[in-house]
């Protein structure tokens, strides 16, 4: 009777949540509780001739991969495995890919022989626990409703590859050292990157952290974009984009490119986001961006570089970037080097105010007083550019700097957590329900 209610509290909890759960991660290791789908194991050093059971585990991923049906697990043991032109990593059915340690199980590619790591051809396919190192590609999707998370991609050309598909979702990674960090703009593709989440990612020292063409209604969130030689979010022709939360600093040293980059946007929203010690401009807007609203951002301590007599902003609205909605957010020490240089509009028809709140932003420039004390300037704020004008200037910042200095990333595993902290009633049920054990 008490496994029959262990066994139903379980399944209760499953269907609240609509959810799964395949593996979880406990510093840094995989721990496998395979609730449906059978497992099929793969050790680096075992012998040849495995069957991919947990006493006789198979010694190639693709091995595994190729045994498993939909709805199966791979589980691969730490170590290191090679994949070449010859011994290709390709995943075509709906099967978890899991390894034990994304620290030390190592997915290494022969660079310029195999084009990428991971190819996932396949839908409802999840990848977690890896190193994928030193391709063209570290993982490329020609897939939808599929996952990556809690991976290690680094030195390779592309980290990771939107080419074909939607609906994707990016999540708690570590990208790091590659040419691109996410990208779909390989010349040969379609340059459509729809509906995807890329979430919760570091993505340091990459020569542009997030590049994607014809872009739509895909959410970038909670990222840490950090010294990208290029721009850290740089999207072309997007549309319904939602970039929000992310902290991106210390970008465009090379090439001098802003941290955040939206050329021919369209009612993209940019919000929330801490956009800091960027080379040159902080935020730009170009190629005819309209209809986009930018608010509750920290742009500070951008455009310091005076390299070629050129000027920086905190943030710029180019020619053509028509009809966009600015408020409520702070701008703070930008373009120090000369004078300060917070914003500039070429554009037309851009408002620098939310009409309902009666509320702009917040400049540390701003030399007006409040005579009423209601928090809002009795003078308007002038852009430089035009003729336009924040006409409620904010008296003080929307938000506190050293609080923005870290992101708190947003809790994507609570029911991860609910399922260790009853780890030891889950290894009663694999018992009463004749599961292999628990790998840790």
């Amino acid at each position: 009777m008490k496994s029959k209610i262990i066994v139903d509290v379980i399944v209760l909890l499953l269907l609240t949540v609509n959810l799964t759960v395949n593996a979880v991660n406990l510093n840094n290791n995989i721990i496998h509780i395979a609730l449906s789908g059978n497992t099929i194991y793969v050790k680096w050093n075992a012998p040849d001739g495995g069957d991919g059971s947990l006493e006789h585990p198979f010694n190639k991923i693709q091995d595994g991969v190729n045994a498993a049906e939909n709805g199966d697990t791979v589980f691969v043991f730490t170590g290191t495995y090679i994949v070449s032109d010859d011994d290709e990593l390709v995943i075509t059915k709906s099967i978890d890919l899991l390894g034990k340690n994304k620290e030390t199980t190592i997915i290494h590619s022969n660079w310029g022989f195999n084009d990428q790591v991971v190819r996932i051809e396949a839908d409802y396919v999840t990848v977690s626990g890896f190193t994928m190192e030193n391709a063209i590609r570290g993982v490329i999707f020609y897939c939808q409703n599929s996952t990556i998370s809690q991976n290690i991609i680094v030195d390779n050309f592309d980290g990771v590859s939107l080419l074909r598909g939607s609906h994707n979702n990016v999540i708690n990674n570590t990208i790091i050292s590659n040419s691109n960090g996410i990208t779909n703009t390989y010349p040969q593709s379609t340059k459509t990157a729809e509906y995807n989440k890329i979430i919760g990612n570091i993505i340091d020292d990459n020569t542009d952290g997030i590049d994607l063409e014809g872009s739509k209604y895909n959410v970038i969130a909670y990222n840490i974009v950090n010294d990208g030689s290029q721009s850290g979010i740089r999207l072309t022709n997007s549309f319904y984009d939602n970039i929000s939360n992310n902290t991106v600093t210390w970008n465009g040293y090379g090439w001098h490119l802003p941290g955040i980059f939206l050329w021919s946007g369209f009612y993209c929203k940019i919000i929330g986001n801490f956009v800091a010690n960027n080379d040159c401009d902080g935020i730009v807007l170009d190629g005819g961006s309209k209809f986009n609203i930018i608010c509750k951002n920290t742009i500070y301590n951008n455009a310091h570089n005076t390299d070629f007599g050129l000027r920086w902003y905190g943030m710029h609205l180019r020619e053509g970037s028509n009809n966009n909605i600015i408020f409520h957010n702070d701008f703070i020490n930008n373009s120090l080097r000369i004078r300060r240089r917070n914003a500039r509009d070429n554009g037309h028809n851009n408002l620098w105010f939310n009409s309902t709140l009666n509320e702009g932003n917040y400049w540390d420039d701003y030399k007006g007083k409040d005579n009423n004390g209601d928090g809002i300037g009795d003078s308007p704020y002038n852009i430089r550019g035009g003729s336009n004008q924040d006409l409620y200037p904010l008296m003080q910042p929307i938000h506190n700097i050293s609080k923005n200095k870290s992101v708190n990333l947003p809790n994507l595993n609570l029911f991860q957590k609910l399922i260790v902290k009853f780890s030891n009633i889950l290894s009663l049920i694999r018992k009463l329900m004749n599961y292999p054990p628990l790998i840790i």
